[in-house]
């Protein structure tokens, strides 16, 4: 799956702070498993949890893999789960420890999903660029009318016809919009927007209604 580095280190930040644990708290535990695994295998990640979530702590996170991870790595969980603390330990752990890093490709494509879905900074100013885009194609297209209108002769059925369609624009919430956008000087400077001219596309409804 391609992904941004951006979303992949969004993720991270927020399993680090802690957002992830109380908003995903099963992605949270599965990069918890996984950075935990790769540090120390399967004992220390054990160990280490135990001593700093609790026993607890461990027991939750444990439950939050077996609602996420697929079957056959839940039972690879199971049984290293099953060694700690036994004179086994040392020996199925590190079997594991190798299951796991075989198919951990599996781990990463559920977490790469995940972080795919949250939305950056960039999303944020393509959503944007792609509003602005939409916004001059509008104008662009209502200019012309106003154009084609400007060029036949008053009274015409065809130039009434165009004159409905810019009224129509004009008192809608995008004329607004990109009156508004004209102000805060997003539009690019060659752009011709005469139809954003209140007193000029005003005197031209003005006639549509004589």
């Amino acid at each position: 799956m391609n992904i941004s580095a951006e979303k992949w280190n969004r993720m991270w930040d927020m399993y680090a702070s802690g957002e992830l644990a109380e908003d995903k708290p099963d992605i949270y535990a599965l990069c918890d498993y996984d950075s935990g695994v790769n540090g120390e295998g399967h004992s220390g990640w054990f160990y280490n949890t135990k001593n700093t979530e609790g026993s607890e702590g461990l027991k939750n996170l444990i439950s939050a893999l077996f609602g996420i991870l697929p079957e056959h790595l839940c039972d690879n969980l199971e049984k290293a789960i099953r060694s700690y603390d036994t004179e086994d330990e040392d020996d199925i752990c590190e079997e594991a420890d190798d299951y796991f890093y075989e198919h951990e490709r599996e781990i990463l494509a559920i977490l790469e999903n995940y972080a795919n879905s949250l939305s950056t900074e960039s999303d944020t100013v393509s959503a944007v660029s792609e509003s602005l885009s939409e916004q001059i194609n509008r104008i662009t297209y209502y200019e012309k009318l106003m154009d084609s209108a400007v060029k036949l002769k008053k009274g015409a059925p065809e130039r009434q016809k165009l004159l409905a369609e810019l009224e129509k624009y004009y008192t809608s919430d995008a004329w607004k919009r990109d009156f508004a956008a004209d102000e805060a000087g997003l539009l690019p400077k060659e752009l011709k927007r005469g139809v954003l001219s209140e007193d000029g596309i005003y005197s031209m409804l003005e006639e549509a209604d004589e």
